[in-house]
């Protein structure tokens, strides 16, 4: 039983981990698309889907980008 609440802690505070350092991420891609760090931007948000393979926002937001850098009119 103790073993189990063990596990159960470990989990939430690697799953609180996980999402802080995805809003970081996030974060910093925010900041750099206001500066129009592209490039940089990229690798947050690739960064995000390290941490949460399927985040919709940053699969988005990089698909916008991909487009933006490959045909940028």
């Amino acid at each position: 039983m103790a073993a189990r609440s063990a596990l159960s802690r470990f989990l939430e505070e690697t799953k609180a981990k996980t999402m802080a350092d995805v809003n970081k991420h996030l974060d910093r891609a925010k900041r750099y698309l206001e500066k129009n760090k592209v490039q940089d931007a990229i690798e947050e948000y690739q960064a995000v889907l390290d941490g949460a393979p399927g985040h919709t926002e940053a699969l988005q937001s990089l698909g916008d980008l991909y487009t933006r850098v490959n045909n940028p009119e």
